[in-house]
């Protein structure tokens, strides 16, 4: 049998890019309480979005909801509605919770070492909910950044601690303030908010040297560029990406996820998967990067050691365990 389960070469690094579009898969008939998983472009279809929208008598027309939303900062007179439009996208996204079950995040945490980071555009706070499950199984998790904020989190602004929101900061005892949300403007901000922008700093720096890219139900929005160019100023750190692989998760056309994602590609090291559980991560969990440098260095073809989807907790802990004892050796 020609596998790399035996075979762990420390420090590489394989980067998940996270979008709504992966919280959806994960929990494709809507979370534990069957509330709606919505993509960006949804979020006018909540009812309780719907209700505020009709109470200041505006309506999207032609407009995505990114683009209204938009249209809406450029004027002073609509700090109150927009305050509105804020604090319920927050309410509604913070009371989301996490299936009893194993879901795709769980899958993804558990098949990712701590060399590994996955960053996300999602605001949900289902990546935390389920990284606090799966750390009974082990801490030995990748890191996780938070690019456009998320519910699941604050900080405290003086002793910049970052804890689950709703604790107070252990230094100064003060409740832990909310962390910014980057609110669906087609012109992002990402270096005013400290924490925001430390975390893209964080994410340029892992790309600059990652061996490997995941990027899962996000569609790279031309209209925000200000993301992309952040981007591509970290993977193009290293001019030197003729053999990292760039794996797309993602149901969208597939012509056009290529053309969203052509300029991170390097000739043919790049594929699409429509199921996560078709994806590189899935059938080499914990060894992604020995995978790719096998498949593509040493051009040897192996046999998977896939974690298989419906197992249980006790299930998925029998597999995890069996690649963590050549990791701890």
């Amino acid at each position: 049998m020609n596998t790399v389960v035996d075979k762990v070469i420390k420090n590489k690094v394989h980067v998940v890019l996270l979008g709504a579009g992966a919280s959806k898969a994960s929990m494709p008939k809507g979370d534990k309480n069957g509330k709606v998983i919505p993509l960006m472009n949804e979020l006018n279809k909540l009812p309780v979005i719907k209700q505020i929208l009709k109470a200041n008598e505006a309506e999207l027309g032609d407009n995505t909801f990114e683009e209204f939303y938009s249209s809406l900062t450029a004027e002073e007179s609509n700090t109150t509605f927009l305050n509105e439009l804020n604090e319920s996208i927050f309410n509604y996204f913070v009371e989301l919770e996490i299936l009893d079950e194993p879901t795709i995040y769980g899958y993804l945490l558990l098949s990712l070492r701590e060399s590994d980071v996955i960053a996300t555009f999602n605001w949900d706070p289902f990546i935390v909910q389920a990284y606090r499950r799966v750390s009974r199984i082990t801490n030995k998790l990748p890191k996780v950044l938070f690019l456009h904020g998320t519910v699941a989190l604050a900080r405290c602004p003086t002793h910049y601690i970052v804890d689950i929101n709703g604790k107070a900061c252990p230094k100064c005892l003060a409740p832990l303030q909310r962390i910014q949300l980057l609110y669906p403007t087609t012109s992002k901000d990402y270096d005013t908010d400290q924490y925001i922008y430390e975390q893209w700093q964080a994410l340029r720096h892992y790309l600059s040297y990652a061996s490997g890219l995941t990027v899962f139900g996000y569609a790279a929005p031309k209209s925000d560029m200000a993301a992309i160019d952040l981007l591509k100023m970290g993977w193009r750190l290293n001019e030197d990406r003729k053999m990292e692989e760039i794996e797309i998760i993602n149901t969208d056309d597939e012509i056009k996820l290529k053309d969203s994602w052509r300029e991170f590609i390097h000739t043919h090291h790049f594929s699409i998967h429509r199921d996560y559980f078709d994806s590189s991560i899935a059938n080499f969990p914990r060894r992604v990067s020995e995978y790719f440098f096998c498949r593509f260095n040493l051009n040897a073809w192996l046999d998977n050691h896939k974690i298989e989807r419906g197992l249980s907790f006790q299930e998925i802990e029998s597999k995890v365990a069996n690649l963590l004892k050549y990791e701890n050796s």
